[in-house]
C-alpha cells in the first residue's frame, strides 16, 4: 500500500527509450490514463494549457502529479509545429 499513481507513474514513464537516450513518455496522467498522444494531439489542435489539453481529451487534471511532463510535452509539440512551419517557409 502506499504506492500510489506517483508509484506506477514512475514505471510507466520509463518503459521506453527513443534513440537519444531520453525516456519517452506513454502515459503522461494515470489519473486519467492519458497518454502523450492524446496531449500532443490536443496541443497540435491548439491547446497551450495543461487544462485546456485536458480539456480537449474531456478530462480534468486530478492529483496534480502530471502537470509537469504534461506541461514539457505541450511545449514540445509547439516546439516542433514551430520548427517545421520555419522550415516550410524557407
Amino acid at each position: 500500500m502506499g504506492a500510489g499513481p506517483a508509484a506506477i507513474s514512475l514505471v510507466i514513464k520509463t518503459n521506453s527509450q527513443s534513440q537519444s537516450g531520453s525516456f519517452r513518455i506513454m502515459y503522461v496522467c494515470i489519473c486519467n490514463a492519458l497518454r502523450r498522444s492524446q496531449i500532443e494531439a490536443a496541443a497540435r489542435r491548439g491547446a497551450t494549457t495543461v487544462e485546456a489539453a485536458y480539456a480537449a481529451c474531456d478530462s480534468q487534471v486530478q492529483c496534480g502529479q502530471c502537470r509537469e511532463d504534461a506541461v514539457a510535452v505541450i511545449a514540445a509539440t509547439h516546439a516542433d509545429a514551430a520548427t517545421t512551419f520555419r522550415q516550410a517557409a524557407e
